[in-house]
């Protein structure tokens, strides 16, 4: 069980969440802090992976960049503002 959930979007925030990630690794422990790059394994269902994590964290850190709120899909409609589930 992880710690530490790290929620962001690779479009505007990647860079700053990849940098985040290696400072709390260095406090914590790997085993403590969730980023989806990492803990996921290749072939596993990303949405549940996502699911099931962020529900056995103590901490969730949500990452906003620049660009989230003017954040679109790739039809161009703006996306929702969504954290697993949560509105």
């Amino acid at each position: 069980m992880r710690a530490i959930f790290i929620s962001y979007r690779r479009s505007d925030s990647e860079g700053e969440a990849g940098r985040l990630f290696d400072d709390l690794v260095r406090r914590f422990s790997e085993q403590a802090v969730f980023m989806d790059v990492d803990a996921i394994k290749p072939g596993r269902d990303f949405r549940k992976a996502i699911d099931e994590s962020i529900h056995s964290c103590s901490v969730v850190l949500a990452i906003i960049g620049q660009q989230w709120l003017g954040s679109s899909d790739e039809q161009g409609q703006k996306r929702k503002t969504t954290i697993c589930g949560w509105r």
